[in-house]
């Protein structure tokens, strides 16, 4: 019933529903965590692929649903000058906020399977961030279907990277509840940045080649500075290459689709 309530004020209210989306597609990471529940270890090969996959899929969502409507929206320097400040606030960000904190620790000892887990779960965490912001403004561009592509792409792509986040956890010896736990947690700025996304939007629509620009150089960024040397980390660059080339015409079938 509480779905039901917040789904027809969600369809009255735009902000309200791209906050709704976003928050599904950051919700995504927890099902990456599933998988571990059927197996209890996975090759080096099978992560370097579906880290190239999650690659695919934000760069084709950000071309598609983000740079290619803001090239009809606004004007080339607009959208050049989002996507630089995107990229260099992400940077910014990175150098900003380091991934994990010694006072998460509690003062025990971590084993590098939990140190991994910790900078991967703060780096998907601070990443959320602007695919949030990418799904709130991209719903409110006037071109709705790119805010529903931008939360399916981001779906997609948000299960590998639970998976990412929650592997080093179950290494560790937690369980398959708590490793979904906090593959879950670290999909939940996601709303946030849809929310801020949207209300910008709302509040100055003149500023939406711009904030789509600045959405899609942050997600640009986050995929060439962290998730392709990621999907090439254990030596399967081959592998990687090949999802990342069928992440990245899955989410141009998307677009094609619901275009329609």
């Amino acid at each position: 019933m509480f779905c039901v309530a917040a789904l027809r004020i969600a369809m009255v209210n735009p902000v309200l529903y791209a906050v709704l989306l976003s928050a599904v597609a950051g919700g995504a990471t927890g099902l990456g965590a599933i998988p571990l529940s059927l197996k209890r270890r996975f090759t080096h090969r099978f992560y370097d692929s579906i880290m190239g996959l999650s690659a695919g899929v934000m760069l084709s969502a950000a071309t598609f649903s983000l740079i290619e409507p803001a090239l009809t929206l606004g004007a080339l320097w607009q959208v050049l000058g989002g996507f630089t400040a995107g990229a260099l606030f992400i940077a910014i960000l990175n150098w900003a906020i380091p991934h994990a904190h010694t006072r998460f620790t509690h003062g025990g000892k971590v084993t590098e399977e939990r140190r991994r887990g910790m900078l991967i779960a703060g780096a998907v965490a601070i990443h959320n961030l602007p695919e949030g912001f990418a799904v709130g403004v991209g719903y409110l561009s006037g071109v709705p279907e790119a805010g529903l592509i931008l939360a399916l792409a981001i779906m997609i792509h948000n299960v590998p990277e639970g998976f990412a986040v929650a592997y080093p956890f179950h290494e560790d010896g937690r369980s398959t509840v708590a490793c979904l736990m906090i593959a879950t947690l670290s999909g939940l700025a996601e709303p946030v940045g849809a929310l801020l996304g949207a209300l910008l939007i709302s509040v100055e629509a003149a500023v939406l080649p711009f904030g789509l620009g600045f959405a899609a150089g942050a997600m640009v960024y986050v995929v060439f500075a962290e998730m392709v040397p990621e999907s090439h980390s254990h030596g399967y660059s081959e592998s990687a290459t090949l999802t990342t080339i069928i992440g990245f015409l899955l989410v141009l079938a998307l677009n094609l689709i619901i275009a329609k």
